[in-house]
């Protein structure tokens, strides 16, 4: 059945050119993962608390790979970038992703941070730089983000980056200690 309303997001806009490299700042670069951050992969994976909020876990370099290959793949689907979040060295310190669906324009923003470079700020620029890029290049008008309630870290990102609380969902995330209460935050382009 043919749609009435054309997508926000037009085709082929991830597919049609190779994800961008964003320069942040002096110390934090976004870029494509690459199949060299497969042992920081598995570091991250491996950390409890990634782990726990993310309810995944990598066991072995194949996995690795395959996660890595996923990401790529799904930049060319048309389903958002997952962009490694490297320092100066070009050394690994964490995830950003939009999920995007382009008919509607919207997205789902996620992120992690391994644990020698939490507590700097990378979550927060890293996901401002993403939220920006995503307005501007990708035409997104609307991005959530959610997160377990009893993460304070991710609401704490959240809120400095000026995603509005728009609710709390009940036992929304299984995590392998159980149901967990998720709050629901959103950023609108004309925010």
């Amino acid at each position: 059945m043919p749609r009435t309303v054309d997508p926000v997001i037009a085709p082929a806009t991830m597919s049609s050119v190779p994800q961008p490299t964003i320069a942040i700042d002096d110390e934090l670069t976004l870029r494509p993962f690459r199949f060299s951050d497969v042992e920081r992969v598995i570091e991250a994976f491996d950390d409890p608390d990634i782990r726990h909020w993310h309810a995944r876990r990598i066991d072995s370099v194949i996995e690795a790979r395959e996660w890595i290959g996923t990401c790529h793949q799904r930049w060319l689907q048309e389903q958002g970038p997952n962009f490694a979040i490297v320092d100066a060295d070009d050394r690994l310190l964490g995830r950003v992703v939009l999920y995007t669906e382009p008919e509607g324009g919207t997205a789902e923003i996620g992120y992690w941070v391994l644990p020698d470079a939490r507590r700097r700020g990378v979550a927060h620029r890293a996901a401002q730089a993403v939220t920006e890029w995503g307005y501007r290049e990708l035409g997104v008008r609307r991005i959530l983000l959610e997160h377990a309630v009893d993460n304070a870290a991710s609401c704490a990102v959240a809120r400095s980056l000026g995603y509005a609380l728009e609710g709390t969902a009940r036992s929304l995330y299984v995590l392998d200690d159980g149901e967990h209460d998720v709050h629901i935050h959103a950023r609108l382009a004309t925010d």
